[in-house]
C-alpha cells in the first residue's frame, strides 16, 4: 500500500499487523478545509486506526489509515472540514485471496521456505512473501532440529531452503538434511532483514541448490543493524553501557548508545546508511509507540531523503527496531 510519511518522502510498501490476521479496511481520503493542524490531529486520528499517515498542509490534507471500521475514521475528518477521494480497500479480502494463491503456487512448487521468527507479524508477513512454513525461534528462544524437522515435513515440496535468521540457529539448521529423505538447503541467514530481502531470490519452480545460492548472494548484500537494551554493563568503542541503555547495534558490534529506542536508532542509521544506497527496511518491534517511529522516519526524511523506506509491524520481543539496508 504506497503511502508516505509526514513529509511525503518516506514510503510504506508493506503494512503487516501483529493482530493475528485481522487486517481490516485500508482507508484514505483527502480533507479540504482551514487552519488544519497535523500536529493535533494525528493523535486523535491515531485513536481509532492504526498506520496513521496524515500529510498536507493547513488547507488540504491527506489522510490513510488502518482500521476496524472506517466510519469513525470519516467522521474525524469530517468533524475537522470536507472530506472528499474516499478510498477504503477490505484487506482482509485481498489477503485471504493472497493466501490461496500462495497456497496454489506451493502445492505446485518444486521448492519450499522455511523460515524461523519470532513475532506475529513477522510471520505473516514472511508467508506473505512466499515461506511456506514459519518456525517460531530468535535470539532468545532458539528452535530445536526436531521442531525444523518437523516444519520441512509438513510443506508441500520435495525440496526445502531454511531460512534460520539468527546466527545461533544455523548449525542446527544444517543438520536437518540429514535426518529428512527431502532435500534441504539452509540459506545461513544471521538476521530477520537478511531472510526477509533474501525472499527476492525465491523462485519456486527453481531446485534448493539454485535457491540457495541466489537467496544467500542477496542476504550477503544487506548491510543489518538492530536496537536492544543492554542488561548489563560494558565497554565499548563508542563508550561506557549502562544498564537500561539503548543501544544500535551492526555485525561489528555497538555503534550508538541512547536513553531511548529512536535516538539510539537514528545514531545508528547515521552509521549503517550511506547516500548510495537505495532501500531501507525498518521492522518495528512489540510495544514501539508511534511517536518513536515518527522521530525515525523524520530523520531518515531530513538526513537520507534519497533512500526509500519500507515499514513493517513485526512484533518481536527485545527488539524495537531491525534494520535491512540494500
Amino acid at each position: 500500500i504506497p503511502t508516505a510519511n509526514l513529509t511525503g518522502r518516506v514510503s510504506e510498501k508493506f503494512f503487516t499487523s501483529a493482530k493475528a490476521e485481522i487486517y481490516g479496511y485500508c482507508t484514505q481520503f483527502i480533507i479540504n478545509g482551514s487552519g488544519l493542524d497535523v500536529d493535533l490531529l494525528r493523535p486523535k486520528f491515531s485513536e481509532v486506526g492504526e498506520s496513521i499517515v496524515i500529510i498536507g498542509d493547513t488547507q488540504l490534507l491527506r489522510v490513510h489509515g488502518h482500521v476496524d471500521d472506517p466510519e469513525p475514521l470519516l467522521r474525524l475528518g469530517r468533524q475537522v472540514g470536507v472530506v472528499s477521494e474516499v478510498q477504503i480497500e477490505d484487506m482482509d479480502t485481498q489477503h485471504e485471496e493472497f493466501r490461496k494463491d500462495a497456497l496454489h503456487e506451493d502445492q505446485n512448487s518444486t521448492v519450499a521456505v522455511v523460515a524461523v521468527v519470532n513475532g506475529p507479524g513477522l510471520e505473516l508477513l514472511f508467508r506473505d512473501l512466499g515461506a511456506a512454513a514459519t518456525v517460531t525461534g530468535g535470539q532468545t528462544m532458539n528452535p530445536s532440529a526436531a521442531e525444523l524437522l518437523e516444519a520441512v515435513e509438513r510443506v508441500p515440496a520435495d525440496q526445502v531452503v531454511i531460512l534460520p535468521n539468527n546466527s545461533n540457529i544455523v548449525a542446527v539448521a544444517r543438520t536437518v538434511d540429514g535426518q529428512s529423505a527431502k532435500r534441504v538447503v539452509v540459506v545461513p541467514t544471521t538476521s530477520v532483514p537478511e531472510g526477509f530481502a533474501s525472499l527476492l531470490g525465491y523462485d519456486p519452480q527453481s531446485d534448493a541448490a539454485s535457491n540457495g545460492e541466489s537467496m544467500a548472494e542477496i542476504a550477503k548484500g544487506v548491510v543489518v543493524g538492530e536496537v536492544t537494551r543492554a542488561v548489563r554493563e560494558t565497554t565499548t568503542s563508542v563508550g561506557e553501557v549502562a544498564t537500561g541503555d539503548w543501544v544500535g547495534l551492526d555485525r561489528s558490534g555497538v555503534c550508538s548508545i541512547a536513553d531511548a529506542p529512536s535516538s539510539a536508532a537514528t545514531a545508528l542509521l547515521d552509521v549503517l546508511v550511506d547516500r548510495d544506497h537505495e532501500i531501507l527496511t525498518v521492522i518495528v518491534g512489540e510495544g514501539v509507540s508511534d511517536a518513536e517511529t515518527r522521530a525515525i522516519t523524520e530523520w531518515i526524511a531530513e538526513n537520507r531523503p534519497n533512500i526509500e523506506t519500507e515499514i513493517h509491524q513485526g512484533g518481536q520481543a527485545h527488539y524495537p527496531y531491525l534494520f535491512g539496508v540494500e
